[in-house]
């Protein structure tokens, strides 16, 4: 868990999660799980939307009902992508430069 940050509804990662494993033992997966993450836009472990900031696929930003992926490429000729989310997941203020 050192490697996630979360609230009551937000838990934040890396890359992704695995799906089937508890929050408590996802181990590296925050970092290297990036795969199928777009594929499961469904609760997971009670938290109303995971957050992450890298697409190991590269695919850009994505905002699902209960996920949403931040990548807009910087370093990659992309965008720098931030964002202001409400205290349920909601997305108030988006920046992209």
């Amino acid at each position: 868990l050192r490697h996630a940050a979360r609230t009551d509804r937000l838990l934040f990662v890396n890359a992704g999660i695995d799906w089937n494993q508890p929050l408590g033992e996802q181990n590296d997966s925050f970092w290297w799980g990036g795969e199928g993450f777009d594929g499961h836009d469904q609760p997971f472990g009670g938290f109303r939307r995971v957050v992450r900031g890298y697409d190991p696929a590269h695919r850009g930003k994505a905002i699902g009902t209960h996920t949403a992926t931040l990548d807009g490429g910087c370093g990659r000729d992309g965008t720098l992508n931030a964002a202001c989310l409400g205290p349920d997941g909601d997305f108030l203020e988006w920046i992209e430069v």
